[in-house]
């Protein structure tokens, strides 16, 4: 919740009492609260569709990022607010704007497995390969939680070199693949190129990872 009555009316979906707000004072649409938010962040957060739809009608601000650099676009691809994705990628919100944790809207939908978001992303432009602060791309993220569709959609759109890209662990998106035991991803990324010898910052092969014998066996080409 906000410490701001306009924002917290925008996350709970009070409409007609936001209209009512707004309207009198329009200037409570560009009102940060003590994180740096306005209304339109706060809307997309609580999934409030109308009340998003509300803010943007009446010219909210709609890249604006918070005191952690979040965008209302970013917070709409962690949450699935579709609708909201598609709008705000139509009115020109970039894409590719990173958080304070180097993180953009790609490795949220990556992350969340929100395929449909990703899939919007990358056709308007959406980097790939981009690393956040802790070296992981978005296939990183989506390797780590076995996130099947997306991980084959994002090597669709990577080379070989980028499939092999090591975090600040040495981890490529293989080794996360393995920790997770995820026999579907391993397939998917040995296919698309993933080196199997590629040895992380603790001298450990994707292989080493693998909990169970028949994967690392599956990894090594020994299966």
């Amino acid at each position: 919740m906000s410490d701001s009555p306009v924002c917290n009316m925008a996350y709970e979906g009070r409409v007609d009492k936001l209209r009512d707000r707004i309207v009198k004072e329009p200037q409570m649409l560009k009102q940060t609260d003590s994180c740096g938010r306005i209304p339109l962040h706060w809307s997309v957060s609580g999934g409030r569709l109308e009340a998003f739809n509300f803010l943007v009608e009446r010219g909210s601000p709609l890249d604006m990022p918070d005191d952690d650099q979040w965008t209302p676009l970013m917070i709409a691809c962690s949450v699935g607010l579709e609708d909201a994705v598609h709008l705000l990628i139509a009115k020109g919100c970039d894409v590719n704007k990173r958080n304070a944790t180097g993180q953009s809207p790609l490795h949220y939908a990556a992350s969340k497995s929100f395929i449909s978001i990703a899939m919007k992303l990358l056709a308007n432009g959406a980097q790939p390969a981009m690393q956040d602060e802790m070296g992981s791309t978005p296939l990183h993220r989506a390797s780590s939680k076995a996130n099947i569709a997306v991980i084959e959609l994002l090597l669709t759109h990577l080379s070989t070199s980028e499939v092999n890209k090591r975090d600040r662990y040495g981890n490529t998106p293989l080794h996360l693949a393995c920790e997770e035991g995820s026999r579907a991803a391993v397939k998917l990324l040995l296919k698309s190129g993933a080196c199997n010898d590629i040895l992380n910052k603790e001298a450990k092969k994707p292989a080493d990872l693998c909990k169970e014998n028949s994967l690392a066996k599956l990894v090594m080409g020994k299966a």
